[in-house]
């Protein structure tokens, strides 16, 4: 697993947008805080409030690596937060690719013929940016699903489709595709947030 540690220098290259260098402040599964190592343009500045999509790019034992994510600019544009979205492992305490947020979750199961079976509702166990941990249930069969995310800080929910990744003991690992953009930048928002306020 690559590792991306704390003090090393990155460069996150936006989509469309361009592309700066930082220093790696905080690295803690699956977000890293990064401090810009010059003042962010204007241009740069829009495209990371409230957040964009892109790369984030270092060497690792001398192999380039490039990490896909969302980054996004907090205090006022001193740092940088960028959300992984590949689960690879990031230097902290805990080493989990997820983290344990509860969000009310809604999935309802797409029907092969016919009507759509009945939504099932439940609740996230922990989230990251390519899926979620839930406990398992008889309704749910198995999958795809129509997902429905509430999060935190209210407005619309976040909306996907749901393939299953794993099940097993009683829970089942939902992976999200067919997410929009705007989507994905919005739910790399909340998992920055949680992971702030856990450290």
């Amino acid at each position: 697993m690559r590792r991306l540690i704390d003090h090393q220098i990155v460069t996150v290259d936006l989509d469309d947008r361009g592309r700066f260098d930082c220093i790696v402040g905080l690295a803690r599964s699956p977000v890293a805080t990064l401090i810009p190592l010059a003042e962010l343009t204007a241009d740069l500045q829009d495209g990371l409030t409230p957040g964009g999509l892109g790369f984030l790019t270092f060497d690792h034992r001398g192999s380039p690596i490039a990490l896909r994510g969302v980054a996004r600019a907090v205090h006022g544009g001193e740092a940088v937060e960028f959300v992984v979205t590949d689960g690879v492992e990031i230097t902290e305490r805990r080493r989990a690719p997820r983290l344990a947020i509860r969000m009310s979750l809604r999935a309802t199961p797409v029907a092969q013929r016919g009507t759509p079976d009945a939504p099932v509702q439940t609740e996230t166990e922990n989230v990251s940016l390519a899926g979620a941990l839930i406990a398992d249930h008889p309704d749910l069969g198995d999958g795809p699903w129509r997902i429905e995310l509430a999060l935190a800080g209210g407005g619309h929910p976040l909306r996907c489709v749901g393939a299953i990744a794993r099940r097993a003991d009683g829970r089942l690992a939902i992976r999200f595709t067919e997410i929009a953009e705007a989507d994905l930048v919005r739910l790399g928002g909340v998992l920055a947030d949680r992971a702030r306020t856990a450290v």
